[in-house]
């Protein structure tokens, strides 16, 4: 393995990542060279804050895009999506993990698929109640 990376090196194949955690911290409106737990500080302080309610416009570029009924493909929107948070709860409800990562889909998936609660876990997935 290390000869592979040092070929990929050489051949200037090899990306370097210096700042691994700086699109997520501009996303959070933290500076670009913010550290791992002042992410997961802005992300914890941020599940106790009301949520931004949405302002409505009477008019806006993307309402041109309009898809009904059997046309509706959420993959079709040029949304981003290099990273993503995962908040995954043990079964047994003993420890939670965050991380923020990268997320791709090789093909469209019915989202419930992700937010099915484990049957022998007796617990709702984090953040989603009510799914028993």
């Amino acid at each position: 393995m290390r000869s592979y990376i040092e070929e990929l090196d050489r051949l200037g194949e090899l990306c370097r990542v210096d700042r691994p955690l700086a699109r997520a911290a501009i996303a959070l409106g933290l500076p670009p060279d913010s550290h791992g737990g002042t992410l997961v500080a802005a992300i914890a302080a941020a599940l106790d804050r009301d949520p931004i309610p949405p302002v409505p416009v009477p008019k806006a570029p993307f309402q041109q895009n309009i898809r009904l009924g059997g046309d509706i493909d959420l993959t079709a929107l040029p949304a981003p999506n290099a990273y993503g948070l995962t908040i995954v709860r043990t079964p047994d409800g003993g420890w939670t993990n965050w991380s923020i990562d990268s997320h791709a889909a090789a093909r469209p998936q019915p989202a419930h698929r992700n937010l099915r609660r484990r049957p022998a876990s007796g617990h709702d997935p984090p953040g989603v109640a009510g799914t028993r």
